[in-house]
């Protein structure tokens, strides 16, 4: 089990050769899977390294230092002034983020600002390095254990 947020799981999940994915309950980490461990487990989101290929079974890959330019939704987001903005801003953890690009069927990734924001995007990419943020791209096949698809 690791403590931690979703950047200091996704952190030692690189860190970590064996670990193809892992499983995100709520705001802080859980869980590193390795090739060939049970990927769905009920309550959980799973997040597979690029690396990991077809050996994980996990709802969204996940690249860290990474935001997409551009690409994003229009959920008709109103900023702290009120202001409607052409992007979608959800305000969470990782499991809100990944049940709300989930529910939208535009939605193909989000980035992640930190632990508690993201963005969501109508394109998988291209990517480009940016400290603080992690990219999420949906996985044909992959399982969401969060009941959203």
């Amino acid at each position: 089990m690791i403590s931690g947020d979703v950047g200091e799981v996704a952190d030692a999940c690189d860190a970590n050769p064996a670990c193809f994915s892992f499983d995100m309950e709520g705001s802080y980490g859980r869980y590193l899977k390795g090739a060939g461990q049970q990927q769905y487990t009920e309550g959980f989101n799973n997040f597979c390294k690029l690396a990991a290929g077809n050996a994980c079974a996990g709802t969204y890959t996940f690249k860290r230092r990474s935001s997409i330019p551009g690409n994003d939704i229009d959920c008709r987001y109103t900023d702290y002034n009120g202001k409607l903005q052409p992007f979608c801003r959800v305000n969470g953890d990782v499991k809100d983020l990944a049940a709300s690009c989930d529910a939208n069927a535009d939605c193909a990734a989000f980035d992640m600002d930190g632990s508690s924001t993201g963005y969501l995007k109508k394109a998988d990419g291209p990517t480009q390095y940016t400290e603080g943020y992690s990219t999420y791209v949906k996985r044909a096949g992959g399982k969401s254990s969060a009941g959203s698809g």
